[in-house]
């Protein structure tokens, strides 16, 4: 592939843009971008372009939306966007494989979203700019990547920048914090509250959000028990009690990466709720209006730091998550700004007090603040912009 890329012509003014394959899971596209950091940057960049024209091939793993996103492109004025279908179609796969190479090599410039993955066909005349999506909670010394042939990095601050580069094995200098695209919408939302109240269909009584949202467990995608979705045994009416005392909402997102088929899910509770993916908004434009998040060891709790708002720490499975996977910080509790529970009484005690008085999380408000300055370099909102005029810098020079 690389003897056949070295003669196709290369667009100095072209992009090949890669978002996360978790939009394969969730109805995410250039139309409802927040929640993917390629999809966030490439949305900011067709607003805010008007420069030199630039053409961007972008990376679909579904047609819907076709029409919709195609008299969007079809608007837009210096920048032309072609989509290149990757689905999961055996009969047009081959096509696709040819036309998605053809649009990788006719490109200058490669932005891809996650530093593990690496494309060893890329030819040394491109470069390649990756746009991580995390802050590094838990270990990725699991992946071995085979090629170091990534050029640039973007990370959110300097600690998380030297964290990646030793699991990816890319030297420090490439990496540049500029800051994550998808934190941008926690910053500045693209909806109100009220109109995001209004598209989860709240009911008009619910006064406060409380949003579950656990990362994937790698141990469980080769099999196991099952499991309650909040990691613990028995029923649930008692905290679904405390949720409608304080006339709250427990919202559970399930990680795209998850292997569902090992949960058991909680049904018929009147305030505890799955999260439906919709094409009218992401889990990105709900942060904002989380008034507090329940976590594991997912990079969310770096990202919802952002909001100021408290956060509690489910580790029910802490001893085989280490076994297995492991962390980045050591010890992990170093970087939980809030409680930590490890029975299903301590999880409900932790929620109760944070719904009951505000100035629970004042405890915490030292370390919480300690941790959001040591993983953010920047939270004004414009990491996109950065991006855009980091990039833009390297098509001037050439």
């Amino acid at each position: 592939m690389k003897f056949v890329g070295w003669f196709i012509p290369q667009n100095k003014k072209s992009w090949f843009c890669i978002p996360n394959a978790v939009v394969k899971s969730e109805p995410m596209d250039l139309l409802n971008y927040t929640h993917d950091a390629i999809l966030s940057f490439i949305h900011h960049v067709v607003i805010n372009h008007d420069d030199d024209p630039l053409k961007i091939f972008l990376v679909c793993y579904s047609k819907n939306r076709y029409d919709e996103l195609s008299k969007f492109v079809g608007s837009l004025k210096n920048i032309t966007i072609k989509f290149v279908y990757l689905t999961n179609d055996k009969i047009v796969l081959n096509k696709q494989r040819i036309s998605w190479f053809f649009a990788f090599f006719s490109s200058k410039y490669i932005i891809s979203n996650n530093v593990m993955e690496r494309h060893p066909f890329k030819l040394k005349k491109q470069t390649e700019i990756c746009i991580n999506y995390y802050t590094a909670f838990k270990s990725d010394l699991v992946h071995k990547p085979k090629v170091n042939n990534i050029d640039y990095v973007i990370m959110p601050s300097k600690i998380s920048s030297q964290i990646d580069s030793v699991a990816s094995h890319i030297p420090f200098s490439r990496y540049r914090y500029l800051g994550l695209p998808k934190e941008d919408h926690i910053i500045n939302p693209r909806y109100t509250r009220k109109e995001i109240f209004d598209k989860l269909k709240m009911p008009a009584d619910i006064k406060k959000m409380v949003l579950y949202a656990p990362t994937h467990r790698d141990y469980e995608r080769s099999g196991g028990q099952k499991r309650n979705i909040l990691g613990y045994d028995g029923d649930y009416h008692s905290l679904n009690e405390i949720l409608k005392k304080y006339k709250a909402i427990f919202i559970i997102k399930i990680h795209g990466g998850q292997e569902k088929k090992h949960l058991v899910y909680i049904n018929n509770l009147s305030n505890i709720i799955i999260y439906k993916p919709s094409y009218e908004y992401t889990g990105e434009d709900i942060l904002p209006y989380v008034d507090l998040l329940v976590t594991d060891y997912s990079s969310i709790a770096f990202d919802f730091m952002l909001t100021g708002k408290p956060i509690i720490y489910n580790f029910f499975d802490k001893e085989k998550y280490e076994e297995t996977r492991g962390f980045s910080w050591s010890p992990v509790e170093l970087i939980c700004a809030g409680p930590i529970s490890k029975t299903k009484q301590e999880l409900e005690n932790a929620i109760e007090m944070q719904l009951q008085n505000n100035d629970c999380h004042n405890h915490y408000k030292q370390k919480y603040d300690w941790v959001n300055d040591l993983v953010h370099a920047y939270n004004d909102g414009n990491n996109c912009e950065r991006i855009y005029l980091f990039i833009n810098k390297l098509m001037l020079c050439g």
